[in-house]
């Protein structure tokens, strides 16, 4: 977290799951050596758009230490219509952290709309200030 808050000013899990896929060899953020060279994501709004084997796109809201974060998402009027969809992610050392992403979109372009919006009620935890 302390490498995350330095380069971002904030640190949360979602920024750890963003530097854990860049760095595979990280299996636990808890667990980092001194010495250890880490690659740090940028993270944009672009980057919260991920695409489908179907050529559909799906928008990444968050990473979570508890599956009832989702209702946020699912109460949220922008999402309405939505699948928030939960996927587990198992840590090194027994923890288990909650992927969301909201689908499907049709487009980039509209799941970009979908990333500023929600940006902008500050609904996404990779730009910080999570309500």
């Amino acid at each position: 977290g302390y490498l995350c808050l330095e380069h971002y000013g904030f640190a949360n899990l979602t920024l750890l799951d963003h530097m854990m896929a860049l760095n595979q060899e990280i299996t636990n953020p808890n667990r980092i050596k001194p010495d250890q060279k880490i690659k740090l994501p940028d993270i944009n709004e672009e980057c919260l758009i991920q695409e489908l084997p179907d050529g559909k796109v799906q928008v990444f809201l968050g990473t979570f230490p508890h599956p009832d974060f989702a209702e946020t998402f699912r109460e949220e009027a922008l999402l309405l219509g939505k699948e928030i969809r939960i996927s587990p992610r198992k840590i090194e050392g027994g923890e288990t952290w909650y992927r969301f992403s909201a689908g499907v979109f049709a487009d980039k372009e509209e799941a970009l709309k979908m990333v500023r919006a929600l940006r902008e009620k500050r609904l996404l935890p990779s730009f910080g200030g999570f309500r």
